[in-house]
């Protein structure tokens, strides 16, 4: 059982009450996420004590998702699944195929979609909370993406395997197009950028299952040394 910190091991109210809610009984153990550290903590009379601390595990490999902005509440869904397998950041991008444009209550939507992220952190145990930054345009996006870009495209012929042969930076910039797909000049300027685009196979992925899809194959190649 994992709950959140922001300050050092100082669990605020409302993980307090959390606390309260899972009933975690008197010696009972627990841990406590806090930036880069894990603490193992147990639980006294009155509140909890600090048995242990350890440095926070990370991946050889941090994996971005460029999100194009899809409709309803599917990237909710995006966020929750790929704060589980693994993401380190998430960018909404408004692409030319993009249902939603900028809107007024973004601000709301993203702060929604953090405590999603964090909720998704202590659920699946994982050793860091991923950023979710503002949405931004397509270029602006592109502008901003770092390592290795890698872009899944229904119409490419290249599979994922041949795209990872020349192997990949340490950071990854993993694109993933909305649902009407990707313009044609937008690929042409993820491979102006030096992207690598790739097919997931003869099936077309939902928007919301090719991101989480695409980082669980990497995860899944990272552990096996594959990456």
């Amino acid at each position: 059982m994992r709950f959140l910190a922001e300050t050092k091991w100082e669990l605020s109210p409302e993980e307090r009450h959390h606390l309260e809610v899972l009933r975690v009984r008197e010696g009972e153990t627990f841990e406590i996420l806090c930036a880069d550290e894990i603490a193992t903590a147990r639980r006294t009379g009155d509140g909890y004590e600090i048995l242990s601390t350890r440095p926070a595990v990370t991946d050889a490999h941090t994996i971005t998702l460029y999100q194009g902005y899809p409709k309803g509440t599917k990237l909710d869904e995006i966020v929750e699944k790929s704060t589980e397998l693994g993401v380190d950041a998430i960018v909404p991008v408004y692409m030319a195929r993009s249902v939603v444009r900028p809107a007024k209550n973004e601000d709301k939507k993203r702060a929604r979609r953090i405590e999603i992220a964090r909720s998704a952190t202590k659920q699946s145990r994982a050793d860091r909370i991923p950023e979710i930054r503002e949405a931004v345009d397509f270029e602006t996006a592109l502008a901003s993406a770092q390592g290795t870009i890698l872009a899944a495209y229904e119409d490419a012929t290249e599979p994922l395997g041949g795209a990872l042969k020349c192997g990949v930076e340490s950071e990854i910039a993993l694109w993933i197009g909305p649902e009407g797909g990707w313009e044609p000049h937008e690929i042409e300027r993820i491979r102006e950028r030096g992207g690598r685009v790739f097919s997931l196979g003869r099936r077309i992925l939902r928007t919301e299952t090719a991101g989480p899809a695409t980082i669980s194959i990497l995860r899944y190649l990272e552990v096996n040394h594959a990456l």
